[in-house]
């Protein structure tokens, strides 16, 4: 079923959010989020990539997904 009206703008949706947003620029190799940390937001990914990781009680990181 195709949407009537305007496609949708994700640019305009991120800019206009509820509550504000934030685009910022990461690094390879930067840690955005560490495990555990509470969840505020929602991450969108605009260009690049990035990992996600697990780390066990006995200190060994695992890649849980990969995104684009």
């Amino acid at each position: 079923m195709k949407a009537k009206g305007k496609p949708f703008n994700l640019e305009a949706f991120l800019t206009y959010g509820n509550g504000g947003t934030m685009i910022s620029k990461h690094k390879e190799g930067d840690t955005i989020f560490t495990q555990g940390d509470t969840c505020d937001g929602v991450f969108y990914i605009r260009e690049g990539s990035c990992k996600i990781t697990i780390v066990s009680e006995q200190g060994k990181e695992a890649v849980a997904a990969l995104h684009e």
